[in-house]
């Protein structure tokens, strides 16, 4: 199974070293070909400096799901 998403459109923001956002699957090729679906992301807590720590979730379908 190969593919990617080709078109994906976000929004959102990024203050005081937290980041939150939306995604809009729009298209996608091989096995994400016609694919559309939402997405949200959103800093994680993070132990860690000067890593980005983030909770990403994406809703995809594809033909016949």
């Amino acid at each position: 199974m190969r593919g990617q998403l080709d078109q994906i459109a976000r929004t959102g923001s990024a203050k005081d070293g937290t980041s939150k956002g939306e995604y809009s699957i729009l298209s996608g090729t091989g096995t994400y070909a016609n694919a559309t679906g939402t997405g949200t992301i959103e800093s994680a807590p993070n132990p860690f400096k000067g890593v980005s720590l983030l909770n990403i979730k994406l809703v995809i379908k594809t033909a016949g799901s």
